[in-house]
């Protein structure tokens, strides 16, 4: 391979940046079962970027009967998403 330039690059300062990624530790199992009007308990997630620990958000989508919100009272298919 042959590489070549027409000008020389005096420093390579803030060139390349390092990207950091979260990552997500959910605190329970990834797929909860819970007999309806059974009260469900967050377990929880945290989330680290860079070393550092950063704010999770959460969002319910309910997959048969719609609705942003999980209600125990209500059998559907609950997704739970952490971004």
């Amino acid at each position: 391979m042959l590489f070549t330039s027409c000008e020389k690059e005096e420093s390579s300062a803030n060139v390349s940046k390092v990207t950091n990624y979260p990552t997500f530790d959910m605190q329970g199992a990834a797929t909860i079962f819970l007999e309806k009007g059974t009260p469900f308990n967050e377990p929880g997630v945290t989330a680290t970027e860079g070393g550092e620990e950063i704010e999770v958000r959460t969002s319910v989508r309910g997959k048969y009967r719609g609705g942003n919100t999980l209600d125990e009272n209500v059998s559907d298919y609950y997704t739970i998403t952490y971004s």
